[in-house]
C-alpha cells in the first residue's frame, strides 16, 4: 500500500546487499558455475572492504562486463557508464531528502496508518525507518534520473568476482534504461507500481544469475561474500517480504517471459516497450501477463461521512492481499485464498481533526475500507473466511454475533460481501466500519 509505491521507487534504483547474499548462498541460490568440480583449487581468501580497491576493480572491469551483459540481453549499449564508489552514508542522505519532499512524506503517512492498522507494521514503527534500513542494506544503486551509477564502498567488498556480480546488475539496469526507459511510475496504484519494480529488479537479477554462471566461480563469491552480513532483522516481515518479492519473484517472472520466448529476451523487451506488467498478480502468475489478464473494476468503499477525509486510495493487489492473510497463518492456506484475486480498490480515511500522524496502532482517528473482487463467486467466499480468520487471529478481533462485526482493542472491523465481492473495514466505532464494509454499486474507474 504507501509502502508499496515507497519501495519500488527505492527498489528500481538499487541492489540490496541481502539479495546479493542470497544469490550466493551454497544451498538454494549458487549459480551453477559449469565445469567446476571437486578438483578445483581452494578458493582465495575473502576480500576486504577497501573503497579505493574497489573503484580501482569496478573501473578495470566495467567494459568487460559492460560488453559481456550486452551479448547476455542481446541489446547494445549508447554508451558505457563509468562506475563510482560512494558509501552508506551518502545513500542514506539521498534517500533522507527523498523523503522529505511533502508528496513522499504524505504518502509514507498514509502508509503508516494503512500498515499498523493491518497489523503489518508494529506501532512503533515507521516507514521512513524502514526506508533508511533498506537503504542501509545497498550494496550498489543506479540512479536513473542522472544515470549514474555507483557502488558502496562500505558495503561491497573489493574482490574481482563479486565486484562482477555486483556491476551486472547495476548495468543491467543502466542498459535497460537506454534502451527501453525504466518505468518510474507516479500513478496512485501501489499496485502497478510494486509490479512494475518487479519487472526492473526481475530482470537485472536474471541477467545477473546468467551472468555468474557464464562467466564467475561460486566458490569465489562465496569466499569474497564471506564478510557482507546480509543482516535484515531491523526490517519488518512485510518490508522484507516485498523487497525479495521485487527481486525473486520478479525473476521468476522474466525467467517465464524467456522460457515462453524459447529463452530469448523478446518478451521483456515487449513488456518494457509495449505492455507493463499490470498487477502483481501477474507478475506472480506469468500466464495471467502473457494471456494479458487486467485486474477487474471493483465498486469502492463508500464516503465515511460527515468528520472524515479521504487521504489515500489505490489497490493493494494481489501480493499484498497475501502478505494480510499469512500474518499467523499457513502459507498455504494464504496463498490459496489470495490467488482468487481479480482485482479491489481501497480508501484511507482520517478524521478531519486530526495530525497527519498517528498514534500506536492508529485506530482512533483512521479507517482503512477494502473491497475485492474475486474471480468468481467461490473464489470471494474463500475470501471472506479468510478475512475473517486473519482479523480474528491477527488483530485479536472479539466475533459479535448480534452485528456480525469484530470488536478490536481501540476499534472495530467488519467483513461483508455478497457475489464475487469480498470487503473489510477497519474503524474507531462499530457503525462505521459496518457502512464503510458495505461497497458501492457503482464501479471505481
Amino acid at each position: 500500500m504507501g509502502l508499496a509505491g515507497t519501495l519500488a521507487l527505492l527498489a528500481a534504483t538499487v541492489a540490496v546487499l541481502f539479495a546479493v547474499a542470497l544469490a550466493v548462498d551454497g544451498e538454494r541460490h549458487a549459480p551453477a558455475v559449469a565445469g567446476m568440480d571437486e578438483a578445483r583449487d581452494p578458493a582465495p581468501a575473502a576480500a576486504a572492504l577497501d573503497s579505493d580497491e574497489l573503484l580501482k576493480l569496478s573501473l578495470k572491469r566495467a567494459p568487460v562486463v559492460a560488453r559481456r551483459v550486452a551479448e547476455i540481453r542481446g541489446v547494445e549499449f549508447d554508451r558505457v557508464l563509468e562506475p563510482q564508489v560512494t558509501d552508506v552514508e551518502a545513500l542514506r542522505e539521498l534517500a533522507g531528502k527523498e523523503i522529505s519532499k511533502p508528496k513522499v512524506a504524505e504518502a509514507l503517512a498514509a502508509g503508516d496508518a494503512e500498515l499498523k492498522l493491518l497489523g503489518l507494521l508494529e506501532p512503533d514503527a515507521s516507514l521512513a525507518d524502514v526506508t533508511t534500513e533498506v537503504t542501509a542494506d545497498a550494496a550498489a544503486f543506479y540512479d536513473p534520473e542522472k544515470q549514474e551509477l555507483f557502488l558502496l564502498g562500505n558495503a561491497v567488498p573489493a574482490g574481482p568476482a563479486l565486484t562482477e556480480f555486483v556491476l551486472a546488475h547495476e548495468l543491467g539496469h543502466a542498459l535497460e534504461d537506454q534502451a527501453f526507459g525504466l518505468p518510474m511510475s507516479s500513478a496512485s496504484n501501489d499496485d502497478r507500481a510494486l509490479a512494475e519494480s518487479a519487472l526492473v529488479e526481475g530482470s537485472a537479477t536474471a541477467l545477473m544469475t546468467e551472468y555468474a554462471a557464464e562467466h564467475l566461480s561460486a566458490a569465489d563469491l562465496l569466499s569474497e561474500a564471506s564478510t557482507i552480513g546480509g543482516d535484515t532483522g531491523d526490517l519488518p516481515p512485510f518490508a522484507l517480504a516485498q523487497v525479495t518479492f521485487s527481486y525473486f519473484s520478479g525473476q521468476r517472472f522474466v525467467d517465464e517471459l524467456r522460457q515462453t520466448a524459447g529463452g530469448s529476451w523478446d518478451l521483456v523487451d515487449f513488456a518494457y516497450d509495449a505492455r507493463l506488467p499490470a498487477s502483481t498478480e501477474q507478475i506472480l502468475h506469468p500466464e495471467k501477463y502473457l494471456d494479458d489478464e487486467k485486474p477487474l473494476p471493483v465498486a469502492g468503499p463508500p464516503e465515511a461521512g460527515s468528520g472524515w477525509e479521504e487521504t489515500d486510495a489505490g489497490a493493494v493487489g494481489e501480493f499484498v492481499t497475501r502478505e494480510i492473510l499469512r500474518q499467523d497463518a499457513d502459507d498455504v492456506g494464504a496463498d490459496s485464498a489470495a490467488a482468487g484475486w481479480g482485482g479491489d480498490h481501497y480508501r484511507l480515511f482520517r478524521r478531519t481533526n486530526a495530525s497527519a500522524g498517528c498514534a500506536d496502532d492508529c485506530r482512533e482517528d483512521h479507517a482503512l475500507a477494502i473491497a475485492w473482487r474475486g474471480d468468481d463467486a467461490a473464489e470471494a467466499i474463500e475470501l471472506r473466511t479468510a478475512l475473517e480468520d486473519f482479523v480474528e487471529r491477527s488483530l485479536g478481533g472479539d466475533a459479535v454475533a448480534s452485528s456480525g462485526g469484530f470488536e478490536l482493542d481501540g476499534g472495530w472491523a467488519a467483513v461483508a460481501g455478497e457475489g464475487d465481492v469480498a470487503t473489510l473495514a477497519l474503524a474507531p466505532d462499530e457503525a462505521l466500519a459496518a457502512r464503510l464494509a458495505r461497497p458501492l454499486t457503482e464501479v471505481a474507474e
